[in-house]
């Protein structure tokens, strides 16, 4: 964890940065609730692990990433950083129901059941740029359903209020207009890179640009 994030982190543990801290439980958490999410069917799966590595110094992105995993028993000795996945089993609000694997999405992802050219598809489904926009350069994205956006929302509010960081009653809690106003923002962003030369275009995961305008509207709320 770099930068401010890592400054972040160490501020909901009152200054002081900890593997062990309710900071790191709380990301953790997060993240095995949605690997273990039942929706993901045979792409669901169980870490041995879960950890973070935090960058050593403001600025220092010599990080591993927001979070650490390993699903296989490569490593014999485990860093005091690296946590048992079972040890945050009293956080886990749902889990599959089928066998898990290791398998994993293939192609553009976008982490949201979308809607494009009057087709549905998947959080993990594949959809790239040739299904965003035609050959002629029109833009084929209907609409974000907002599934994924929603799940997370409430993998936060209900860890957040179990773990103390939130109040019970100061939940997130965004109104329709809100939602909508994300999902037409969404919208305009995939529909402005159409204006660009296909090599110019950046797509972003839809989920992504969700979060994005969600850190946003909490800002304006709160």
């Amino acid at each position: 964890m770099g930068g401010n994030a890592a400054k972040f982190i160490s501020w909901i543990d009152f200054g002081n940065y900890s593997d062990k801290g309710l900071a790191t439980k709380f990301l953790n958490a997060v993240f095995l609730n949605a690997v273990l999410d039942k929706e993901l069917g045979e792409m669901a799966f169980k870490p041995l692990t879960i950890g973070q590595i935090q960058s050593p110094g403001h600025k220092d992105e010599a990080a591993g990433g927001a979070v650490v995993l390993t699903n296989t028993a490569l490593y014999t000795e485990k860093s005091e950083s690296v946590a048992d996945a079972d040890d945050l089993q009293d956080l886990v609000l749902t889990s599959a129901d089928s066998t898990f694997s290791n398998k994993s999405g293939l192609g553009f992802v976008h982490g949201e059941a979308l809607k494009v050219n009057n087709h549905s598809f998947a959080a993990f489904d594949d959809v790239d740029h040739d299904k965003l926009y035609s050959n002629t350069n029109d833009c084929l994205f209907n609409e974000t359903e907002l599934k994924q956006f929603d799940k997370f929302i409430t993998i936060v509010n209900a860890l957040g209020v179990k773990l103390g960081l939130i109040q019970d009653g100061s939940q997130i809690n965004l109104s329709v207009p809100e939602k909508n106003a994300i999902k037409q923002q969404v919208r305009a962003g995939i529909l402005k890179q159409a204006t660009l030369k296909k090599e110019e275009r950046l797509i972003e995961p839809v989920f992504i640009s969700e979060i994005k305008l969600l850190d946003i509207f909490l800002h304006e709320l709160y």
